[in-house]
């Protein structure tokens, strides 16, 4: 080997035979390095700084190759360590890590199940499955063969039955364009005023007008008494109709309560109307309630002034009283109230063993016999027993008060008659 190479060895370069050393690295700090002589081409690259490592360039000098185009890879890499197996083909890339666990392995005998396509979305049969890993040779579901049921009728069928609703594709016709339709609200009645009149309108299952029509022309054959109440129990209050009254939209888009309400206020007077037609229609009913317990008290009181019996009984109680009272504010009483004869038995005799009452029978049926059968005159004094004095004149009263309520109505549609009221 020759001084020169020597030297060239000696100084580390490593550079293609025939071309200049390659430049030492650039001190931090220092001076660049000088120029490489005319003709001698572009400098090799300054070698890498330790530890980066890197392959040599080219012979020659040149630049580096421009990276390869998208998709066909890069050069072939180092060969795989031993035991790794080859690498993948060139432009399939790295191996897919996302995959889904295997299918379990199904007991001998069962395959998989058809995979069914419906021509129209099903509703679910929402069981749970049986998970296979649990699935035995000898296992229940092993040894079905339900595809021995499968039929194009059957499917046809339950496409038909349990198929879901599917929501229908508007498509746009000239009518489309019409503004939406107006959703009906309360502009009068509370909900739950407006549920019950709802509820009565329902059961009438009669028109509105139609109503109306029974109550100006007063048909008690058509309309009974339940109904009448019906409408007294349900009609509006009376602020609640004059304002139902002011309304102007055309009853189809009102609610079929404030339609009810409207109808109602444009008859004069409803509310003392229909209790003066429930009245007239009551009038027989409260008649035939109210006259056997008139009569029977009647009866009973004629009964008691014209027995006989009874006043030598009256009399015979009241001689003992007086005597018993002497010195007494009650001491010659000229009569007593019939309420005393109900309390005989308070009366106690000195040992507590009996009463009055008992004082008087001994009397009655050792000397005056005969007044022991004074109840044979009075045979309406059980049954006027029963009757309630207050309840018949409470009765009497309220038909004393319908009748002078009828006569004002009767006077006052007079005056406010209108084509078709037959009130009065």
């Amino acid at each position: 080997m020759s001084g020169g190479s020597s030297a060239a060895v000696a100084a580390g370069g490593d550079g293609p035979p025939g071309g200049p050393p390659p430049p030492p690295p650039p001190l931090p700090g220092g001076p660049p390095p000088p120029p490489l002589p005319p003709g001698s081409g572009a400098p090799p690259p300054p070698p890498p700084p330790p530890g980066l490592g890197g392959p040599p360039p080219p012979p020659g000098g040149g630049p580096p190759p421009p990276p390869p185009p998208p998709g066909m890879g890069g050069p072939p890499g180092p060969p795989p360590p031993p035991g790794m197996g080859p690498p993948p083909p060139p432009g399939l890339g790295a191996p897919r890590m996302m995959m889904g666990p295997p299918k379990p392995q199904l007991p001998p005998g069962m395959s998989e199940k058809k995979l069914y396509k419906p021509g129209k979305q099903m509703k679910r049969a929402n069981w749970k499955q049986v998970p296979a890993v649990k699935l035995k040779p000898d296992s229940f579901w092993v040894k079905l063969k339900d595809e021995t049921f499968e039929s194009e009728e059957t499917c046809r069928r339950l496409e038909e039955n349990f198929a879901t609703m599917q929501a229908k594709t508007l498509t746009k016709t000239p009518d489309s364009n019409k503004p939406a339709k107006k959703v009906k609200q309360l502009k009068v009645l509370d909900a739950k005023s407006s549920q019950n009149i709802g509820i009565m309108v329902g059961s009438l299952k009669m028109p509105l007008p139609k109503l109306k029509e029974l109550i100006m022309s007063v048909d008690f054959k058509a309309m009974p008494d339940g109904l009448i109440q019906q409408l007294i129990n349900n009609l509006p209050e009376q602020e609640q109709l004059s304002a139902l009254s002011e309304i102007k939209e055309p009853l189809s888009e009102l609610l079929e309560a404030e339609q009810f309400g409207v109808v109602m206020a444009s008859i004069k007077r409803i509310s003392p109307r229909l209790n003066a037609i429930s009245f007239r229609l009551r009038f027989g009913e409260m008649v035939d309630d109210t006259k056997p317990c008139v009569v029977a008290a009647t009866e009973a009181c004629s009964e008691l002034r014209n027995s006989n019996r009874f006043s030598k009984l009256c009399e015979l109680v009241l001689h003992v009283g007086n005597y018993m009272n002497a010195g007494s504010r009650n001491a010659q009483s000229l009569g007593f109230e019939m309420g005393f004869l109900t309390k005989l038995d308070g009366t106690k005799t000195t040992d507590n063993q009996s009463t009055l009452l008992h004082f008087l029978a001994e009397v009655m049926d050792e000397k005056y016999p005969e007044l022991m059968r004074f109840h044979e005159e009075l045979p309406h004094i059980e049954r006027a027993s029963k009757v309630s004095a207050d309840a018949i004149t409470g009765q009497l009263k309220v038909m004393e008060k319908s009748v002078k309520q009828l006569e004002t109505e009767v006077e006052l549609s007079q005056k406010t008659a209108v084509p078709g009221d037959k009130f009065f």
